[in-house]
């Protein structure tokens, strides 16, 4: 079957309606954090692109950025957080 976007796969579906907390040692999810960090960074750097080719507007684009600056910030303090259990 050929899907024209993740979000429509059933497998995408069911795995948004479960938690993911499936990472147990501290390590573990201090690496899964910094990788989600360095995907923000990435999905950043898309958005920018996106608003040069006329994808997104610059309101657009001030939106994103004010939410990924927020969950940077979460994942900035949950990092700190394990790291002083580490």
């Amino acid at each position: 079957m050929s899907y024209k976007s993740f979000e429509e796969m059933p497998v995408w579906k069911q795995a948004m309606d479960l938690e993911g907390f499936g990472r147990k040692h501290i390590k573990d999810k201090l690496n899964f954090y910094y990788d989600a960090r360095g995907s923000l960074s990435e999905t950043r750097s898309h958005l920018i692109y996106g608003q040069c080719v006329g994808y997104f507007t610059l309101t657009e684009l001030e939106e994103y950025g004010r939410l990924i600056d927020n969950i940077w910030r979460e994942l900035n303090s949950l990092i700190a957080t394990l790291r002083l259990n580490y």
